[in-house]
């Protein structure tokens, strides 16, 4: 599954401008607000005022819901921000993606010892 990642502007529902980041899916797409640590679904296109490509990356043989783990983790952990990440294609977000997976997989280690 190709996923594009974002750096923009969104209106909120309160019609306020923020600057954010988002990947988006063949399921859909998922922000975070730059102030914040939480995710949330962009449910209306026209809310995207601006948006900059900053990379994308092909997750293949993966499930809905690893994919969906591993764009949260992406967007939560400011992974976006980074320096070096734009234009810089897939190679330098495998190095993340593989991060995250690293991340995810001590979780579930730690999970199953308790």
């Amino acid at each position: 599954m190709r996923v594009d990642f974002f750096r923009g502007v969104l209106r909120t529902d309160t019609g306020d401008e923020v600057v954010a980041y988002w990947a988006r899916a063949d399921s859909g797409a998922t922000a975070i607000l730059d102030s914040t640590e939480e995710t949330f679904p962009i449910k209306d296109r026209t809310a995207i005022l601006k948006e900059d490509l900053v990379t994308s990356i092909d997750l293949v043989d993966l499930d809905q819901d690893l994919v969906e783990t591993i764009i949260n983790t992406i967007l939560t952990r400011g992974y976006l921000k980074k320096p070096g990440i734009k234009d810089k294609g897939e190679a330098v977000l495998f190095v993340l993606v593989n991060e995250a997976i690293q991340e995810l997989e001590e979780i579930a280690r730690t999970e199953e010892i308790l």
